[in-house]
């Protein structure tokens, strides 16, 4: 008898190991996908206007296959 508390203890970390990697996983990727700052005005216009110049840009020219 003494034996089952035993099983049930090594079952209980068992569980405890992919419980907490499931929970960190979770925890990490709400925070890598957390709704971000709004940037400010100035800013996202400064990005439009290089993105606008990069699409501008020749593309270099492919080599030939």
């Amino acid at each position: 008898m003494s034996n089952l508390g035993g099983l049930g203890l090594s079952a209980l970390v068992w569980w405890l190991i992919p419980i907490g990697a499931v929970s960190l996983t979770l925890l990490w990727f709400a925070w890598k996908y957390r709704p971000r700052k709004t940037p400010q005005p100035d800013e996202g216009i400064k990005r439009r206007e290089l993105m606008r110049e990069a699409m501008k840009r020749s593309m270099p020219s492919q080599p030939d296959s």
